[in-house]
Formats: C-alpha cells, sequence, structure tokens
C-alpha cells in the first residue's frame, strides 16, 4: 500500500472521528483489498481518540478554582509587590562603552606592531 494513499484513508478517519463519527467499516469497506493494513490502524485511532475525548471540570471544581485565584489576586496586591528599580539607560550605555573601549585598548597593547610576545618567564 502506498504511503501516501495510507496517509490520505488515516486523515479522513480522524476527520469523522473529530465529528463524532465511527466510520472504521466505511473506511475498510472502501478499500478491501488493504483490509489487513488498515484494520489494527483505524481500531487504534478510535481507541485513541476515546482516550483524548475533553473533559469538563465541574462547576464546582470551577468556582473554587475561581475563588482561588481571586484571593491569591488579592494577597499579592495587598502585600504591595513591587518591581525592582531599573537602571537609567545612559548609565547602562555608558558603562558598555567604556568596558568595549578598555577592551580595544587592550587588545590595540597586546597586539601592537613591535610588540614582544614573552611565553615564559624571564630569569
Amino acid at each position: 500500500m502506498e504511503e501516501k494513499l495510507l496517509a490520505e484513508i488515516l486523515a479522513a478517519h480522524a476527520s469523522e472521528l473529530n465529528k463524532g463519527r465511527r466510520r472504521k467499516e466505511a473506511c475498510l469497506s472502501l478499500f478491501p483489498a488493504y483490509r489487513d493494513q488498515l484494520e489494527p490502524l483505524l481500531g487504534l485511532a478510535e481507541r485513541a481518540k476515546g482516550l483524548l475525548m475533553p473533559h469538563k471540570p465541574s462547576a464546582a471544581f470551577r468556582r473554587a478554582l475561581g475563588q482561588d485565584l481571586v484571593g491569591a489576586a488579592r494577597q499579592v496586591a495587598a502585600q504591595g509587590i513591587r518591581r525592582p528599580a531599573r537602571r537609567s539607560r545612559p548609565a547602562v550605555f555608558w558603562g558598555a562603552a567604556v568596558l568595549s573601549l578598555a577592551g580595544m585598548v587592550a587588545l590595540f597593547l597586546r597586539f601592537r606592531p613591535g610588540a614582544r610576545v614573552q611565553l615564559s618567564p624571564s630569569s
């Protein structure tokens, strides 16, 4: 069986499952020559879909969760949590500029023409 055809059949079957319709037998009857290959895959898809059905939480759970979230928000507001102070942008800019300049000077002094490179300490 061609992989592309198999993928298309499985996609069509998944689409039907998402609409709430189980059409395993209809798919198998359309492709009787491939029944042995399709049957386990379609069955697996139906079992997986059954396990992955969305669940809606109970009304009591939703109420309790809402109350907990409101309580937590009130507690945070009551504590008056502050954001950390931000450094001013000019100070950060000038600090970065000074460090960059110092690095360039160090590289220039290290690799300038005529500079002697000493690999071992002199005695």
